[in-house]
């Protein structure tokens, strides 16, 4: 069973409850499934993309109207490229987010009507990316590293934290803090789509320069199973996935007309610590497959720190 197929998993479950419907046999496997996801950052779901920030556009003025999303500028050289970047008038909040761009006529269409502290005629503004937009099967980060200045950046603020911190996004400089977003809706053309929501995070301090690269690594959120030959990732296997079901199942009293005959805390109690036990296994696994490489290399001929990329470009250790 350490290789059990979705339809294997199902099946053996249903051969401790007969008269187990297959949808809640499905929904068994992928409940333990989804805990066992979220119960480390097993290998297999990491993931790496590169993220470079824009910079920052004030080129001329805006003319702004309280309770409307069009905002006209003035001098302005707008592109399509700018959808989706954040606005600002007088680099102050309330921050907007760009969900169309007329580059003919220079209009911006913001995702709600403006309704800052200042509205008016020829007033500064600000164009900026000050949130990230991450995949759609983001789940949460492992690390997001700046490479310009080579450093990582905190990701376990939020932003009600920065809320305190920096009430008016006021605050600029070199970001070393993304903070969880509200979501953005796809919008094609300036309208709303049906399109699951994107998941963003907030940079701050608010970028004043571009060109920085970051190294993002994330775990991501792979689907569930659903087709009969699906196996879930590494190094997740079948028979502790297995026990995840059973627990729920000894949780399921049955139908009036076919109880369970699994239904029991002490059977829940059992496969729930088993479960656990088995999610420990492959945790070790997973972990001893990462340190294979350093277990069984030889460098008895490095020193021990300091060494640095200087050294191991001046030496032919390996």
């Amino acid at each position: 069973m350490a290789d059990a197929t979705f339809e294997q998993l199902w099946k053996r479950v249903q051969l401790y409850a007969p008269d187990l419907p297959t949808p809640l046999a499905q929904e068994f496997v992928n409940t333990a499934y989804s805990h066992a996801l979220t119960w480390d950052r097993w290998r297999e779901l990491r993931l790496e993309f590169e993220y470079s920030l824009p910079s920052p556009y004030r080129d001329g003025s805006v003319d702004v109207v309280n309770g409307s999303a069009t905002v006209i500028g003035n001098g302005t050289a707008w592109t399509t490229a700018m959808i989706y970047r954040q606005f600002m008038v007088n680099g102050i909040t309330p921050m907007f987010t760009i969900i169309d761009v007329d580059d003919l006529a220079q209009e911006l269409t913001l995702d709600r009507p403006f309704n800052g502290i200042q509205d008016g005629a020829d007033l500064p503004y600000e164009i900026g990316q000050y949130y990230l937009d991450v995949p759609s099967d983001f789940l949460t980060w492992d690390v997001i590293r700046d490479i310009n200045r080579n450093w990582k950046l905190h990701t376990n603020f939020q932003q009600r934290q920065i809320d305190v911190w920096d009430t008016k996004r006021t605050t600029t400089g070199v970001p070393w803090v993304v903070a969880a977003a509200p979501s953005r809706s796809v919008y094609l053309d300036g309208v709303a789509t049906t399109a699951p929501p994107v998941q963003r995070y907030e940079f701050w301090p608010r970028p004043v320069e571009g060109d920085t690269t970051y190294a993002c690594r994330y775990i991501r959120r792979p689907p569930l199973l659903s087709n009969p030959d699906d196996r879930p990732v590494r190094p997740l296997r079948g028979d502790v996935l297995r026990k995840g079901a059973l627990a729920e199942l000894a949780m399921w009293p049955g139908t009036k007309t076919a109880e369970n005959p699994y239904y029991n805390i002490q059977n829940h109690t059992q496969m729930q610590k088993e479960f656990l036990q088995g999610l420990s296994e492959c945790w070790k696994d997973d972990q001893e497959g990462a340190q294979t490489a350093i277990l069984y290399e030889d460098w008895e001929g490095v020193p021990y720190a300091p060494i640095d990329a200087r050294y191991l470009q001046s030496h032919d250790i390996f």
